[in-house]
């Protein structure tokens, strides 16, 4: 297990929702990844193709993520509208 936004794997991780459950994203399986929780604190509710530009993830990601890692990473915005939500929107 690593962090799919900066690689690391030997610290504690933590779940973090690729949408966000502050804008309806279900806490399901298929809506989970894993998360350092640096990465997932410098995420906050960012939504999910923002992030992926963000230049904290940017560098992370040419540093430490390889190729695949990346590219498994971006193929995630192709799938967001069939991940599951919720009706109840959750503030926090």
């Amino acid at each position: 297990f690593k962090c799919r936004y900066c690689g690391i794997s030997n610290v504690p991780l933590t779940v973090d929702h690729i949408i966000t459950w502050e804008t309806g994203g279900a806490t399901h399986p298929e809506n989970l990844l894993t998360s350092c929780r640096k990465c997932n604190k410098k995420r906050g509710n960012l939504d999910y193709g923002s992030w992926l530009q963000h230049k904290y993830y940017l560098d992370k990601a040419l540093k430490y993520l390889t190729e695949k890692d990346r590219q498994a990473n971006a193929a995630i915005i192709k799938k967001l509208n069939a991940l599951p939500r919720v009706t109840k929107i959750h503030a926090r």
